[in-house]
């Protein structure tokens, strides 16, 4: 019995989406496959035509996804134990991709997400009063 293209490429994502962190760098297209019980290619094909991306792009982002939330959520975690968890055993390698994805380095995305979240602790920020205490002034244009 022929499964549907979409229903086929849903499936794929789901079993995507389950698996750990720790899981995602051993994941593949075949693996996948596999699960599904049909041809890596059929999939691979059928993927790219009904998504407009290939499964393999899939893994990638959602790895980039994955280490984002790690770098906010997890903060003790080092850039490099964060990169090999999601399967990456170069960290500089992962920092060129993650850089191509968000146009930030790791530790860069990390401090500006930690400023984003916990402004009050932010030594840089400096409100009206603060500005008028340590006397910087605003420069007009």
């Amino acid at each position: 019995m022929m499964m549907k293209r979409d229903f086929l490429c849903d499936l794929a994502i789901e079993f995507v989406l389950t698996q750990k962190n720790e899981n995602l760098g051993e994941l593949s297209v075949e693996q996948i496959a596999r699960e599904l019980d049909v041809s890596r290619s059929y999939l691979a094909r059928i993927f790219k035509r009904e998504r407009n991306f290939s499964l393999k792009e899939y893994l990638l982002r959602e790895k980039m996804i994955r280490s984002s939330l790690l770098l906010v959520n997890e903060p003790q975690m080092t850039v490099k134990e964060l990169s090999q968890k999601i399967g990456f055993l170069d960290t500089d390698y992962f920092a060129i991709i993650f850089k191509k994805y968000f146009g930030i380095s790791p530790g860069r995305y990390r401090e500006c997400k930690k400023k984003l979240l916990y402004p009050e602790k932010n030594e840089l920020s400096l409100t009206a009063e603060k500005c008028v205490e340590t006397g910087v002034r605003k420069v007009d244009k």
